[in-house]
């Protein structure tokens, strides 16, 4: 992943971020995109999951969605 993020603009974009976990939570990733993307909008308003809770995840994930900006 960062080798695509310094390879790729995402300048003047908004990035809202969804991930899956095993504890870590974030692990620092808005960070690090802020970093690698300091010409993007990175929200944060991100959903994040824990491999625990995947299985029933999808209502939440889908009004998180549906919330988002457009």
């Amino acid at each position: 992943m960062t080798s695509f993020l310094e390879q790729a603009d995402f300048s003047d974009k908004n990035v809202f971020l969804f991930n899956t976990h095993g504890g870590s939570g974030d692990a620092g990733t808005p960070a690090t995109i802020k970093a690698l993307q300091p010409g993007a909008s990175v929200s944060s308003d991100n959903y994040v999951v824990s491999r625990d809770a995947v299985a029933g995840a999808e209502p939440a994930i889908v009004a998180w969605v549906g919330g988002l900006p457009r």
